[in-house]
């Protein structure tokens, strides 16, 4: 329902291209939307939003809180994820882009922030409990945002009213974007740390004549193959996803990528193997051994990342 008209409408994307169809079945209008280009979805809306203004305009009412409202909104807070997503293969990481995230501010206002990063931001206003209304000027084509409990009595869905093929639900906080970014953005720090410092440190030894034993080569060696294959991954992925094409199908070098993942999983079962080792014969000296830990927790780090978010399967 916009400006008091109701509408069936449904909107459709790929890379670089949305469009619209929306009926007005009381006014008997249909209108058809087609653009290109990246950040065209703003302009799909933009232009139901203006044809509905121009064509049927209705006087705005100002929005104000239910009196009396004692809800506590930071229990709406956090990271939501549609429901239409995929689940069980190397998809899902889409679903972590087309978040939604909520914030607080204030007693009764709520910050909408949709896709990560933030392509929209809506503001609403709390009414009744768990049903906000749109403050801004113009109002968001979606309508009212309305919360829902799950099993557990706390908040954790999300509903748009204009927007019904889509709800959201409320992430833990191993599966936001933000905890995400985080733990890659410390492997990607800790790998880079590694192929400049390892170099330097077998410089050093060899200077000093301080040969190391067998086990403790293979360990840094293990630890500089995952390093080094990780950020192969990282590379081969992000240039793989950057061109719109990969939504008509993968490349035949991509089937050789997502074997990458397992050798970083076997790398890291050995660095585990030769950190126990470590300790366990007093290889090197204490420093070297707590570093060598570290990188062996990092490189499980970015394993689970990686298990998490399907990046090994087929």
């Amino acid at each position: 329902t916009l400006n008091n008209q109701k509408l069936l409408a449904h909107l459709g994307d790929i890379p670089n291209f949305h469009s619209g169809l929306i009926l007005l079945p009381e006014a008997q209008v249909v209108l058809v939307i087609a653009y290109n280009g990246q950040n065209s979805v703003l302009a799909v809306m933009n232009t139901i939003r203006a044809f509905c203004d121009h064509f049927f305009p209705a006087s705005g009412q100002p929005v104000t809180p239910a009196s009396g409202q004692t809800d506590n909104l930071t229990k709406y807070e956090g990271n939501y994820r549609p429901t239409r997503s995929e689940y069980t293969t190397r998809g899902k990481i889409v679903g972590m882009l087309q978040s939604v995230n909520v914030k607080a501010v204030g007693p009764h206002e709520l910050i909408v922030s949709l896709g990560f990063p933030a392509q929209i931001q809506w503001h609403y206003v709390e009414t009744t409990p768990g049903v906000f209304r749109s403050v801004d000027l113009p109002p968001t084509l979606f309508g009212n945002a309305v919360f829902r409990a799950g099993s557990d009595g706390q908040p954790y869905y999300l509903f748009q009213q204009n927007n019904p093929t889509t709800a959201y639900f409320k992430q833990p906080w191993y599966a936001t974007p933000q905890f995400n970014l985080l733990l890659l953005g410390f492997c990607l720090v800790q790998f880079l740390a590694l192929l400049v410092w390892l170099p330097l440190r077998s410089w050093i030894t060899h200077s000093l004549k301080q040969p190391a034993v067998w086990p403790e080569k293979a360990g840094w060696w293990s630890a500089l193959l995952l390093a080094g294959l990780s950020l192969v991954f990282l590379v081969g992925f992000v240039a793989l996803y950057s061109n719109p094409a990969t939504v008509f199908g993968l490349p035949l070098w991509a089937t050789f990528l997502y074997l990458i993942p397992w050798l970083i999983a076997g790398l890291a079962l050995a660095m585990l193997v030769f950190s126990v080792l470590g300790w366990l014969k007093r290889y090197g000296s204490i420093a070297g051994r707590v570093y060598y830990t570290l990188l062996t927790i990092t490189g499980w780090g970015f394993v689970w990342w990686l298990g998490y978010w399907n990046l090994w399967l087929n």
